[in-house]
């Protein structure tokens, strides 16, 4: 028998999978690029879109700085005026006259001698008082019991 001998061929690559490589990274890089250029225009639009045209200020003259304070005080002080308003338990408004109503609750209080009583201990006397001073305050009619 004879001995086999070994055969090699050489066999060339084919070129059609090298360029099918360099072919698909360049769309690659075709792709990419078109992305980023996309995204950069969307952006650059997006930011010129928010900026609004900027209009010249006038320059404000000493007079109109002054008044803008003056404007800004009297406003603060209104409003400090409307907190203290609707903060305070009493309010007195000019036609109104509580004088009659005061008389009348004093009038109860006294006694047929024309001597007016006085509580013996000073919670009760405390406590009339604050009485007297709610019902002038919030004149409502009391439901008796």
């Amino acid at each position: 028998m004879e001995p086999l001998e070994p055969s090699t061929e050489i066999v060339e690559e084919k070129a059609e999978a090298a360029t099918k490589r360099r072919g698909r990274t360049w769309l690659f890089a075709t792709i990419m690029g078109v992305a980023l250029l996309a995204v950069g225009l969307f952006t650059f639009f997006i930011a010129v879109s928010r900026t609004k045209p900027q209009t010249p200020q006038p320059r404000l003259t000493a007079d109109d700085l002054e008044q803008q304070k003056y404007d800004a005080k009297q406003q603060e002080n209104e409003q400090l005026k409307a907190a203290q308003l609707r903060n305070d338990a009493f309010l007195v408004r000019k036609d109104e006259d509580t004088t009659l109503q005061l008389n009348n609750l004093m009038k109860d209080l006294q006694t047929q001698d024309g001597i007016p009583l006085r509580a013996a201990d000073p919670k009760q006397t405390r406590l009339e008082e604050e009485t007297i001073a709610g019902v002038i305050r919030d004149p409502q009619p009391v439901a008796e019991t």
